[in-house]
């Protein structure tokens, strides 16, 4: 579609849920202008404002690790940068890219990727990337819920220029275009997508050293720390005589004295409600330091299970409750769902009010209609923050 701005256009990538096979060319394409050139980026990077609101909590991390799987390709030169924001995303052009989660109406997409670019060049200008919130989303994957990192590995080789690819010999590449619950395949980038990338980004030689240059191998020993904190260590590989610093770009990491081949670092306990990154320096080569959120969310059901008893065939037992009790800094939302072999024989409800700003209590109801004779069990699943913390009540009975 056409762009408000003169010499944009717009091209929109999606992610599909179903599973189908449509005839296609066997091997990667480019998205190209009308003209038949490359739409590609003018620089070898793209930098991304990463917004988790309304997705797990380490979906920031599980961005992080897509971007670091296209950027390490030995044989092509691009690199993708991330940092965690709050900045929405509009769907339409702005100056900054930008990754997040909404609703998206058409049937069928897990994710959406749409860039804009210049249509007399193939110059690649904004892309945006958005997660259905209509799905359930999860750090891993689940039966019943699709992987972050998974997908935004597929969305990010849009953003490359890496169309979608159908063949049942491409099932296991990164861009094949259809998805599953707990699929966790497109992690991982096969000869195809490597293929795609060199050619779009091939990188370039590195000119030898002068004999007397100093040369560094520089290796770290952790870059990922829970809110607690911790320690780690950088080792430095080079030639005798050549010298080497170390810094670090934020209060929170203490560089301690280094010796001639390594540097131990601290980092602090991190005692906010969001997830923190920062970049440590050492022999001129940069790591980027991330660390976990402190927000503890507590859960209790009082009581913890709710037995019906003994109830006869096709009658409805009395009600029954049980009080959800969720307490935290930071609750952004609350969801309850029915599972069990059985489930269809319970009739819950549910009402939630909010307490406090850190504190909710929820009232579970229901009632019980055994349909076959013998014991029958469901439960009720409490998912806060969208599985950040979560709580499962048990409800049984047994038909007469």
């Amino acid at each position: 579609m056409q762009s408000r701005k003169i010499l944009l256009l717009t091209c929109i990538f999606a992610i599909l849920s179903l599973i189908l096979e449509l005839p296609r060319a066997s091997a990667w394409q480019t998205t190209k202008t009308s003209s038949g050139k490359d739409i590609k980026w003018g620089s070898g990077s793209a930098s991304y404002y990463i917004n988790p609101a309304g997705g797990p909590k380490k979906s920031p991390q599980a961005v992080l690790d897509a971007m670091q799987t296209w950027s390490s390709v030995p044989s092509a030169d691009f690199d993708f940068f991330g940092v965690e924001s709050t900045s929405p995303c509009t769907g339409s052009y702005q100056a900054e890219n930008g990754i997040c989660f909404g609703a998206i109406n058409e049937p069928g997409v897990v994710a959406q990727n749409s860039f804009w670019y210049n249509p007399a060049t193939g110059e690649m200008l904004h892309s945006e990337i958005v997660f259905n919130t209509k799905y359930k989303w999860s750090i891993g994957g689940s039966a019943s819920s699709f992987d972050v990192q998974n997908i935004i590995t597929h969305e990010l080789g849009h953003t490359l220029s890496l169309q979608d690819e159908y063949s049942v010999s491409q099932s296991a590449n990164t861009m094949y275009g259809y998805a599953s619950y707990n699929e966790t395949k497109k992690r991982t980038l096969e000869a195809d997508d490597l293929a795609g990338i060199c050619y779009l980004y091939p990188s370039q030689p590195t000119p030898p050293a002068p004999p007397e240059q100093c040369s560094y191998t520089v290796t770290i020993s952790q870059s990922t720390y829970a809110a607690a904190g911790g320690t780690g260590s950088v080792t430095v590989s080079t030639q005798p005589g050549c010298t080497w610093n170390s810094s670090s770009s934020s209060s929170w990491i203490t560089m301690n004295t280094p010796s001639a081949t390594s540097v131990s670092f601290t980092v602090a306990k991190n005692t906010s409600k969001l997830i923190r990154s920062t970049t440590i320096s050492v022999a001129n080569k940069s790591f980027v330091i991330t660390q976990s959120a402190n927000i503890p969310i507590k859960i209790t059901a009082s009581p913890s299970s709710i037995d019906f008893g003994k109830v006869k065939r096709n009658t409805t037992s009395a009600k029954k409750s049980s009080v959800v009790s969720i307490s935290g800094n930071s609750i952004n939302s609350i969801a309850l769902y029915i599972s069990g072999n059985n489930y269809k024989d319970f009739s819950p409800s549910a009402t939630c009010v909010k307490k406090s700003s850190t504190s909710y209590t929820c009232t579970i109801t229901s009632t019980f209609r055994p349909t076959a004779l013998g014991a029958e069990t469901a439960s009720i699943d409490v998912y806060v923050n969208n599985g950040e913390s979560t709580l499962s009540l048990p409800l049984k009975g047994r038909g007469l």
